[in-house]
């Protein structure tokens, strides 16, 4: 279940989604279709880079060797487009 609420940043007023999340709430804040910009506004700069094979097998093995020793999870780790 969610609510609706109104909530105060820096002097302006936001919309804001509230959801209960086991002991707490999770507040989610909600834009207006004006205030959503372009990606190619902040993106389209950056150039399209192929990814050698290696140096993404390279990648996922530092990834899983970080988090099984940060939080001793085993993933199974989903990389669009490898």
């Amino acid at each position: 279940m969610i609510a609706i609420g109104r909530v105060v940043f820096t002097s302006r007023e936001h919309v804001i989604g509230l959801e209960a999340r086991g002991k707490g709430i999770m507040g989610i804040t909600l834009r207006y279709p004006y205030e959503v910009r372009d990606e190619k506004d902040y993106f389209g700069d950056i150039p399209s880079e192929r990814v050698t094979k290696d140096m993404l097998d390279l990648a996922k093995h530092i990834i899983k060797t970080l988090l099984k020793n940060c939080c001793g999870l085993r993933i199974g780790l989903q990389i669009p487009g490898a």
